[in-house]
This record gives C-alpha cells, structure tokens and sequence, in this order.
C-alpha cells in the first residue's frame, strides 16, 4: 500500500491544483473550494501523505517487533540447551 500511495503522486499534485472551471467569480470561488477540498489543512491529499507516514512508521514498528520476538525465541532455545 505504500508503494501504491507512492506511486500515486502525479494524481495528488493534479488534485492540488485549481480546476480550470472558468473566469466568472462564481466559477473562481468554487475552483478554489475544489483545490481546498484537495489541498488544504483538511484535504486528501494531506490526508494521504499523513497515510503514508502512518503505514512507514507501523511496518517499522512491525518490522522491529518481529525481529525482537525473534531473538527471544533464539535466546529461549539458547537457554534451553
């Protein structure tokens, strides 16, 4: 899934970006809630990369954890003989 996210980064910029929606005020103020939807504070596209982050850190997390249960079945087998 991180892959899939990483890969996905040309889709997120193009979501950053204000649709071309025309140039009457109304057709500007919606173009900018769009790329507000996107982009902003709340948006999906930070949403995403704090998705990203999230699923880096939890692998790491798992990755250390199976490497600790790993030695302490070592060490329980060590102590065993």
């Amino acid at each position: 899934m991180i892959g899939q996210l990483g890969e996905q980064a040309y889709v997120f910029d193009r979501l950053a970006q204000e649709p071309k929606l025309g140039s009457g005020p109304y057709a500007q103020q919606v173009a900018k809630h769009v790329r507000q939807s996107a982009d902003g504070p709340q948006g999906v596209v930070p949403q995403l990369k704090h998705l990203k982050q999230t699923l880096m850190k939890l692998t790491e997390a798992l990755y250390r954890a199976s490497n600790q249960y790993a030695e302490a079945e070592e060490m329980a087998k060590l102590r065993q003989q």
